[in-house]
């Protein structure tokens, strides 16, 4: 109890080897062996304050040194303290052990602080390199989004370019090409009908303007393919018009409520498909008679142009015209095929039929002669 200090323990020798504590010999080591002392006294790492009490207080002092025990010092102690009750000859005594700076400078603990640090710079650097990838990553999906706008945007202009395209060849071109023939009729007329020339020339500058308005149409994009449309009276029109200066007979009929049962997308694609059938018959065929009619079925409305011109074979590959595309385009476009029937000599029948809600009972008007059907 007087030396009032531990050392930090060492290997135990093997059998037979001469050990030493301190500085001086203390005789043998139990066997006959005399010890060696040891060449340098080890160093002071810890240090212990005995007490004869339970707990540590001044007057139970043991080992004193002169100055005040640690063991109730306030201020902030050692690394490491520890209070241990020691039971001595039936009398409670305690021991306060605590770390000495040696102890404190070879304590392996700061490493701790230097795996902390490491750590901590591992962890910044791996966060770096994340933020940099995940900031290149959002560039690269940005990018792509940009590319798939593009390419969609694209596409959009190419869907718009081949649908103003087949407007104007279905509406404007037509138009066009009944003036064309109107006016031809007006210069035979000329010298020998003054007056009646008169009145075609007046039809002729209300269909330019129709022209007009349909071009002012396109360039404002204010078709609707939603909006409700009277495909009867715009049949009627269409007939009316193709008669100025045509050499056949026009005729048009449409079954009661046949119209009605139309949206609006597919009255605009029929009637779009009408205009071009009927170009194409009085330019290609040279009828003497073309019928246009809408008929109503049970569960569909059908469009039939038929005339008994020159006919043709559809399966010839120079008749995969413009105008044959477009319109199986538009029949596409509604859901439906187009379905065109035509032998050299004998005429041509074009029928479009289109789904519809089912129509209330009416006795349907019998197909339009039925002995010219090719």
């Amino acid at each position: 109890a007087s030396g009032a200090l531990l050392r930090r323990a060492r290997p135990v020798p093997e059998r037979g080897t001469p050990v030493n504590i301190g500085n001086e010999p203390y005789g043998d080591n139990g066997e006959g062996v005399a010890a060696t002392p040891l060449p340098y006294p080890p160093p002071k790492e810890v240090g212990v304050e005995i007490y004869a009490w339970p707990r540590p207080r001044q007057d139970a002092w043991l080992n004193a040194d002169g100055g005040a025990p640690r063991a109730l010092d306030p201020a902030p102690k050692a690394y490491l303290t520890t209070v241990v009750p020691w039971t001595l000859y039936n009398g409670k005594w305690s021991l306060f052990a605590y770390t000495l700076p040696v102890f404190q400078t070879s304590s392996p603990r700061y490493m701790a602080y230097v795996a902390f640090g490491a750590g901590s710079c591992m962890t910044l650097l791996a966060t770096a390199l994340l933020g940099v990838t995940l900031r290149a990553r959002d560039r690269q999906e940005r990018l792509t989004e940009q590319i798939r706008e593009a390419r969609d945007a694209l596409l959009a202009a190419e869907k718009e370019r081949e649908k103003l395209s087949h407007d104007l060849h279905d509406h404007t071109v037509q138009t066009l090409y009944a003036i064309q023939l109107g006016l031809g009729h007006t210069s035979q007329q000329l010298a020998a009908d003054p007056a009646g020339a008169k009145r075609e020339l007046a039809t002729v500058r209300r269909e330019l303007d129709a022209v007009m308005a349909e071009i002012r149409r396109y360039i404002a994009a204010e078709e609707d393919g939603a909006k409700p449309a009277d495909l009867s009276g715009v049949l009627t029109s269409l007939v009316q018009r193709a008669q100025v200066g045509a050499q056949a007979r026009l005729e048009v009929r449409c079954d009661p409520g046949a119209a009605e049962r139309l949206a609006g997308n597919q009255a605009v694609q029929l009637a779009n498909i009408a205009r071009e059938a009927l170009s194409n018959s009085l330019r290609h065929a040279r009828p003497s008679k073309v019928q246009v009619a809408l008929r109503s079925e049970p569960t569909a409305v059908c469009l039939e142009i038929r005339d008994n011109g020159l006919g043709f074979d559809p399966r010839a590959p120079a008749r995969q015209g413009v105008g044959l595309n477009s319109m199986a385009a538009r029949a596409r476009q509604i859901g439906s095929l187009l379905d065109i029937r035509s032998v050299p000599g004998q005429g041509t029948r074009v029928t479009v039929c289109v789904a519809a809600p089912a129509a209330e009972p009416f006795t349907a008007r019998p197909p339009v002669d039925d002995a010219e059907e090719p």
